[in-house]
């Protein structure tokens, strides 16, 4: 009897060891499985995910394969092969957001905007989110994950120039002509001085021609005024035949650029055989345009009426 419960005892626990072997080798193909999957969707990522040491050197222990649908084929070898790479390849005006990156003096809670380089030299969006790695204090590893962000780039550009310019001729709009009148108004003291165009006959010609013969007509104007676009002259459309010039210099920068448009739109019209494009163009200057740019839009309006009261009684 005791020898046949010693046998069922010996045969519980080789059974329970085997259960126990079974049962963790089954979990262990799970965990790998799992490991597997997690490794594919990595993989598969459209986003670019990496790990990489930055001491005691730069050495790449990870980098995705998606990285090369943007920036070209074979850049995760290169990287591997040569991890300053990404030194070559960034912006020059992102370098010192890079550095900062790799030496640990940056705020890695804020996503990171920057631009990388293809192969065919073209430059690309990206926005990464930046995890540092530490051992015993000290900031020995990155691991981050990188967005590709130029349709995001491109649509946001879009936006802004439709909320800044004039969907008609192109130019600057209202709301920008304002914005710039309030910055010189209250934050930035310059010499400025303002143009103001306004087409004389437009009514004629919308009534004559019609409205989209009248369209095409302030359409050309926008261009022909835009020629004068510079980092000191900005153009703008404030209503519907009605053009802002804002001039950074002095009086006499001011008085040149007027007698300039003048002269354009004489020769255009000695070219036109059909429609004539007449403008009046007034313009006031102020040496200093802290709260004066509603005074200095006031005399260019009042000069630009001035001539165009006698152009009416000639």
């Amino acid at each position: 009897m005791e020898w046949l419960e010693l046998s069922l005892t010996l045969i519980g626990a080789i059974v329970g060891i085997f259960g126990l072997y079974y049962f963790g080798w089954i979990k262990m193909q799970e965990k790998l499985s799992n490991a597997k999957r997690i490794y594919q969707l990595v993989e598969n990522s459209k986003d670019i995910i990496y790990i990489c040491d930055v001491e005691p050197e730069m050495k790449f222990h990870y980098l995705s394969p998606s990285i090369e649908h943007v920036l070209g084929g074979n850049i995760v070898q290169k990287s591997f092969e040569n991890p300053y790479i990404i030194f070559e390849r960034i912006h020059p005006e992102d370098f010192p957001l890079l550095y900062k990156k790799v030496t640990g003096d940056l705020d890695y809670s804020k996503p990171i905007v920057q631009r990388w380089k293809d192969d065919y030299g073209e430059f690309h969006w990206f926005e990464e989110y930046c995890t540092p790695i530490f051992e015993r204090g000290i900031m020995t590893g990155l691991q981050g994950i990188i967005r590709n962000i130029d349709d995001k780039v491109k649509l946001q550009r879009r936006l802004e120039y439709q909320a800044n310019h004039d969907s008609l001729t192109g130019v600057y709009n209202r709301d920008y002509f304002e914005r710039l009148m309030k910055q010189f108004d209250l934050k930035e003291d310059r010499s400025v001085g303002i143009i103001l165009c306004d087409m004389d006959d437009l009514k004629l010609i919308n009534d004559q021609y019609g409205h989209k013969k009248g369209d095409e007509v302030i359409r050309v104007i926008g261009q022909l005024l835009n020629q004068f676009s510079s980092p000191h002259v900005t153009v703008t459309r404030i209503g519907g035949d009605e053009f802002a010039i804002i001039i950074e210099g002095n009086e006499q920068d001011v008085g040149r650029l007027r007698h300039q448009i003048n002269e354009t739109f004489n020769q255009f019209n000695e070219q036109e055989d059909t429609i004539k494009i007449n403008m009046s163009i007034g313009m006031a200057h102020v040496p200093s345009s802290f709260s004066n740019m509603e005074r200095l839009y006031v005399l260019a309006d009042q000069h630009m009426y001035k001539i165009k009261n006698a152009r009416k009684s000639v």
